[in-house]
């Protein structure tokens, strides 16, 4: 019946206009058709016939559309309404027809149907429509944090349709929202995309991500995660010491008494001494966070941490500190207080000390030796103070 509504209506543009050009045939055709069904199918038709100017009627279907959509009526035109859409946007996506872009966007607020709102998105970022790009950094935040009211299947279709229009704008701004996302509520399938969008964005996300460690808006789990970015990163290793050391002290800056952002805290306070022990650092700050790591880290094996850290930079002030804390121990043998723990202390402190290779730190070593230590201590202060003269 359509086709044969189709038919007719050919009859009549062609009776009207004669001879005049293509784009001005399926325009008047367009207007003629009563319904948006009937239009969408002047539409493809007018596909079909592969016009020279076939992006300039494209701009003109879609300020149509545009306008129109609001008095559309009944579930068959809606849905030719949205498919039109769709299709507008691919096309004048891909063609990058910038001029477009400000119906484009007036289509993302009037159309509700989540599909066509994440073409739309892709279609902003292909044309590198940068007037909308807060717009579409928006859009994907509110879908990041849950702001807006729809159910998660449609809040996901329009966030992966962010994702990618971030993407193809290539824009720095672009990057904190879709890193986000990667770490978010999502599906594997959104997540994923997020992830593989991340190094097409930026290649190089020190800026960003040390924004994100830095603020208090984010939560200790996500900054844990931009930590672990960085260190599977292709940054420098100067780069991935230097972050280490912004969220270092942000692992000490905060305080909570709940429990498991205790132990989000105390992992990213882990990982950071881990990377320093690897990639090293000559900034001195780093100093003061190693101390407090050994005095006051939430385990042990912080504080182990604390002393291998120490032991591989080897510095005037990793031997300094490593002597200090030797100098506490061998007290609590002379006053009677030692635990069982300050011995297996010790012990690593020897080895840390003897692999500075410093003769700065021989004197703690033979203090350890003049120390009522028990004799198997006293040999491997010896030992690495042999190593070390």
């Amino acid at each position: 019946m359509k086709r044969t509504l189709l038919a007719g209506f050919l009859i009549i543009a062609v009776v009207v206009l004669g001879a005049s050009q293509e784009m001005e045939f399926y325009q008047q055709l367009y207007n003629i058709a009563p319904t948006a069904a009937e239009k969408y199918l002047v539409f493809q038709e007018a596909q079909k016939a592969d016009m020279s100017d076939a992006v300039d009627f494209y701009a003109w279907v879609l300020e149509r559309v545009v306008l129109e959509y609001p008095n559309v009526k009944g579930n068959q035109n809606i849905e030719a309404a949205n498919e039109n859409m769709k299709d507008l946007a691919l096309l004048l996506g891909e063609a990058q027809h910038l001029p477009s872009a400000g119906y484009l966007w007036r289509a993302e607020t009037v159309f509700s149907d989540p599909i066509v709102k994440a073409e739309i998105l892709v279609a902003l970022g292909k044309m590198q429509a940068v007037d909308f790009l807060p717009h579409v950094i928006q859009i994907l935040k509110d879908m990041n944090e849950g702001r807006v009211s729809k159910n998660s299947k449609d809040r996901e279709r329009v966030a992966f349709g962010a994702i990618v229009s971030l993407e193809n704008y290539g824009d720095q701004q672009g990057y904190l929202p879709v890193y986000l996302a990667s770490t978010g509520w999502y599906s594997e399938t959104v997540k994923h995309q997020a992830a593989v969008s991340l190094p097409k964005i930026l290649d190089n996300p020190i800026e960003p991500l040390t924004e994100l460690i830095q603020s208090p808006s984010y939560p200790y789990s996500i900054k844990y995660e931009a930590l672990r970015t960085i260190e599977n990163s292709q940054v420098s290793n100067d780069a991935k010491s230097d972050f280490a050391i912004a969220a270092y002290r942000e692992g000490w800056r905060a305080s909570t008494g709940n429990p498991v952002q205790q132990q989000d805290l105390t992992r990213i306070r882990k990982l950071c001494i881990s990377m320093i022990n690897r990639y090293k650092t000559e900034d001195t700050q780093v100093y003061p966070l190693l101390e407090r790591s050994y005095k006051e880290g939430t385990d042990e094996e912080e504080k182990f941490d604390a002393i291998s850290a120490l032991a591989s930079l080897a510095s005037e002030d990793a031997v300094r500190l490593l002597s200090s804390f030797v100098g506490v121990i061998n007290e609590k043998v002379r006053d009677g207080s030692l635990r069982q723990r300050d011995e297996r202390m010790i012990r690593a402190l020897i080895a840390a000390l003897g692999q500075t290779g410093s003769s700065d730190a021989a004197s703690a070593l033979r203090s350890i030796q003049s120390t009522d230590w028990p004799s198997t201590v006293k040999r491997l202060a010896a030992d690495e103070t042999a190593k070390i003269q």
